[in-house]
């Protein structure tokens, strides 16, 4: 008995040994496992943070953000999105409603997203939203439970700062790497930024379906509403499209966005946001509502479109047109709707003469403004067939609104004045263009008549056309016409009109080209004649600024304090023609008794273009009467109009007087009160004098003759202007001359008059002029014009005719 207890204790102690060695061992087995494992958890951890993107490469900013683009007294002429990229869309960044705001979201002008759209994202989104690390643990793990549950990923358990970062440094995989990246660098993002921010940011970055990103492009897509103006009922339906924007859609899945809403507005009451009877009503609300798809409103679309196409023309500002900046531009919407109503009016009420359009456009000249178009009317019927046309912007021919740059030129180069006299008699030039008379031209009045001796006054203020080929032929050249016309701001003169720069296009100072003139340009240029010669480069865009920093991108007059004008464009502004040969042309143009003498009277007195204030103008019309201008000019503001049809078909019985002139003077007198505009008298320089002397063609000796204005020139005694244009007879160049080589194969030589005439002056079927205080009316002789006669020779033979006396 002693033996056997003696070997149990022995036994015993071996097993205990063994046990000791067994537990010794595991012990060891245990730690080096351990060991491996930590290991391999640190290397595993160092790998994740490797592969975690860093928190530092997180910042605030949005891919795109709408363009707002204004009038110059700051209402909305539209909100441009980024509709061109396939990332783009509608966002426009406002801020957040503070906690505890009672007031109104939309308050002192500011466009807040309201609390009532912050707590129902939140109760959806993120319940904890403000008590949270940045991620919810409870959520994940019922989440992932729901996920082994159903053997793949069923429900994200994403806080708002974790979509924040998914959208914006992660991928969109499904995967634990990615969950757990997404969870590591939402807590880092926490820690760095409020939860305000994070919110904000959120709320404008999100999409909600049909292009629309953040809070106030969802109002004004789904409710056409401001954000700030958001009631619970639609920001509860605006809460739950983050989610699925295309499968909670209320336009096209209305019944899936319905119980998107149930499921928000459940989610509000159960979070103690709203209680049983504002869910009821809600819902009363929703059933309601009609949803469809908007188009975006654009006021004043062809000018805002001008205005798109200047931005886009400048590269630093085209860099910023989707980076969230507002476009103020110098449009003034008073003048805006007063012009189109006058336009509208005026074409209405001349359809009967087949006139079924007209444009319009008005510059500021006054120096804190200085070029701004204060109104652009593209078309009299913006929806009509042809009325999103442009007609501001298109080439027309514009007639005899080229005439005072073929003068001008005359009066600073040709020593005439507009006393100078000139020979309203035929006069037939070579034309190698020309196949109805054979090579020739053979320009006519208006009115089909000659009327002998004329100023030059009296010619341009009449806009007689012969005479303004003759000053062309004997002293400007064609060439000159032109290119006077494109220093002066008619700046695509020669890209619409190809072959322009040649010698013997004589219709050029008739409006004769091939494309023709740009309304603004032209207007423009007409600026130069009020300015005292400088240019007046049209400006649409008044200043640009970036909505995050409030920094002034661009400027180009009245600009902020610290901000000067653009220096490219104030470098655009030139000294193109001297002051007193501007003040000159300013003389004629608006010289109201030469428009009816005893010699020519085509407009009458007290014509349209007699405004109730010192103002030059000048008229227009095509020979084929498919176009009509009137352009015009105080010393503040200079407009141009266009009136005719966008078809090129003649218009009946309508002439510039008759056209486009009421509506420049309706608009004219209309913008001096609402501008409240001062009568301000044009600038007369020392040098621009009256005399009444005279020199003939090669001689010194002083002539005396009719008082008129004349420049001084620099040096004295000064060259007295010329008493009369000197005229070689009606064919100043010979057949043998011809100016082709070879001759056109349609060439013919005259051979016998190709005019007869009689001396008139004419206005509406009559001869009017002022006679001792009285208007003389008499019938007027009719036109007894011919066709010339030709021969086509076998050599070019010399003309022989001279015109009848």
């Amino acid at each position: 008995m002693r033996v056997q207890a003696v070997r149990w204790k022995i036994a015993r102690r071996h097993l205990n040994r063994q046990r000791s060695h067994r537990l010794r061992w595991s012990m060891v087995v245990i730690f080096v496992l351990f060991l491996l494992i930590t290991s391999a958890s640190g290397a595993g951890a160092m790998y994740f943070v490797s592969q975690l993107p860093s928190a530092n490469t997180f910042h605030i900013h949005y891919a795109f953000q709408n363009a707002r683009i204004y009038d110059s007294r700051g209402d909305l002429l539209y909100n441009m999105a980024d509709l061109a990229k396939v990332k783009g869309g509608l966002r426009i960044v406002e801020p957040l409603q503070n906690r505890g705001d009672a007031q109104s979201a939309c308050r002192d002008g500011v466009n807040r997203i309201p609390l009532v759209l912050q707590n129902a994202v939140i109760a959806t989104e993120d319940a904890t939203f403000y008590k949270n690390p940045g991620f919810d643990p409870m959520s994940i793990l019922r989440a992932a439970y729901q996920d082994l549950q159903y053997g793949h990923i069923i429900s994200g358990a994403s806080t708002i700062t974790q979509q924040v970062v998914r959208n914006t440094m992660l991928t969109q995989a499904q995967t634990l790497n990615r969950k757990a990246q997404e969870v590591a660098l939402a807590y880092e993002i926490s820690k760095r930024y409020s939860k305000r921010k994070i919110l904000w940011y959120y709320l404008n970055y999100v999409p909600f379906g049909n292009l629309a990103y953040g809070a106030q492009a969802a109002a004004q897509v789904y409710f056409h509403e401001s954000a700030c103006r958001l009631d619970m009922a639609q920001a509860a339906l605006l809460a739950g499209l983050p989610r699925a924007p295309s499968a909670y859609d209320p336009v096209r899945h209305r019944v899936a966005a319905f119980r998107r809403l149930h499921t928000v507005l459940a989610s509000l009451k159960r979070h103690g946001y709203i209680d049983g009877a504002t869910v009821v009503n809600a819902l009363a609300e929703a059933r309601r509502w009609q949803f469809y798809q908007a188009q975006p409103t654009m006021r004043y679309p062809q000018f805002t479109q001008y205005v798109i196409n200047q931005l886009n023309a400048m590269p630093r500002l085209r860099q910023q047109l989707y980076q969230g900046i507002d476009v103020y531009t110098t449009l003034d919407p008073r003048l805006q709707n007063m012009a189109q109503s006058t336009v509208t009016e005026q074409i209405d009420g001349l359809l009967a003469q087949h006139v079924t359009n007209g444009a319009l456009v008005s510059l500021d000249l006054r120096q804190r403004h200085y070029g701004w178009i204060l109104a652009m009317v593209g078309s009299a019927h913006y929806r009509d067939r042809t009325g999103q046309i442009n007609m501001a912007i298109s080439p027309r021919q514009p007639g005899s609104s080229m005439k005072p740059f073929n003068y001008i030129y005359a009066f600073t180069h040709g020593d005439v004045s507009p006393g100078t006299q000139v020979e309203d008699s035929p006069i037939i030039l070579p034309d190698p263009n020309d196949t109805k008379h054979h090579g020739w031209y053979l320009p006519a009045n208006y009115d089909r008549l000659f009327h002998g001796t004329v100023t030059l006054r009296q010619a341009l203020a009449n806009s007689l056309n012969v005479p303004a080929v003759k000053v062309e032929y004997y002293i400007t050249n064609p060439k000159n016409v032109a290119r006077t016309a494109a220093r002066f701001g008619m700046t695509s003169l020669y890209h619409d009109n190809p072959g322009l720069d040649c010698n013997v296009c004589y219709a050029v100072t008739l409006g004769g080209l091939a494309r023709g003139t740009r309304l603004l340009e032209e207007t423009a240029a007409y600026g130069v004649f009020s300015t005292g010669g400088w240019t007046v480069p049209p400006v649409a865009i008044w200043k640009v600024i970036k909505r995050s920093t409030g920094k002034v991108l661009f400027c180009s007059a009245d600009c902020p304090r610290g901000v000067k004008p653009a220096s490219w464009l104030v470098k655009q502004r030139r000294d193109v023609l001297d002051g007193a040969h501007a003040a000159e042309m300013t003389n004629v143009l608006s010289d109201d008794n030469a428009r009816c003498t005893v010699q020519v009277c085509e407009f009458g007195l007290n014509s349209a273009l007699k405004l109730s204030r010192p103002a030059a103008a000048k008229t227009g019309t095509t020979e084929s009467f498919t176009d009509n201008w009137t352009v015009g000019y105080t010393p503040q503001i200079v407009t141009g109009v266009w009136a005719g049809n966008s078809d090129r078909s003649p218009m009946q019985n309508v002439i510039g007087v008759t056209g486009a002139a009421p509506i420049w003077h309706q608009f004219m007198e209309n913008a001096f009160q609402i501008l409240r505009l001062p009568v301000k008298n044009f600038v007369t320089p020392n040098t621009l004098v009256t005399i009444n002397q005279c020199t003939t063609a090669g001689s010194t000796v002083p002539s005396y003759t009719s008082p008129d204005i004349f420049v001084e020139g620099a040096a004295l005694p000064y060259q007295l202007p010329l008493c009369r244009i000197p005229e070689r007879g009606s064919m100043p160049i010979s057949c043998d001359k011809y100016p082709a080589n070879p001759v056109p194969l349609t060439f013919q030589c005259p051979t016998a008059p190709p005019y007869t005439y009689t001396f008139g002056s004419s206005q509406n079927g009559t001869n009017q002029f002022p006679a001792n205080g009285t208007s003389f009316q008499a019938p007027i002789q009719p036109n007894t014009s011919t066709t010339p006669q030709f021969t086509n020779p076998t050599a070019p033979q010399v003309g022989t005719f001279q015109p009848q006396p």
